[in-house]
């Protein structure tokens, strides 16, 4: 994506994710959370581990999006990212929003 905005919202996301755009969405949570909730299709990677799993996440995403449970981890770990070099974009709202505005099957904690 060019001129990679710093966060989205879920709306946008749910729109991204229905193209046929490559999109990596990251879930920085821990493994409680998301043993209660999870965004199908996210690769689960909590917050204290990620500068161990550099190498596990893909290099050219066409959106590389972060999320958490209301956007605040995932905002930290983004600017982290950002600073390597990746186009990281926060989710805000996190998954609180996402179950609220988008798919209120997942459930809310």
């Amino acid at each position: 994506m060019k001129n990679t905005p710093m966060e989205l919202t879920v709306q946008e996301l749910n729109t991204l994710l229905k193209t046929p755009h490559k999109i990596f969405v990251l879930d920085v949570r821990q493994d409680w959370e998301v043993d209660i909730a999870r965004l199908q299709g996210s690769v689960h990677i909590p917050l204290d581990s990620i500068a161990d799993h550099l190498s596990d996440l893909p290099p050219y995403p066409e959106a590389f999006v972060v999320m958490c449970h209301h956007g605040v981890r995932s905002l930290k770990v983004t600017t982290w990212l950002r600073e390597r070099g990746y186009q990281a974009i926060n989710l805000k709202g996190g998954i609180d929003a996402w179950t609220k505005e988008i798919d209120p099957e997942i459930p809310r904690y």
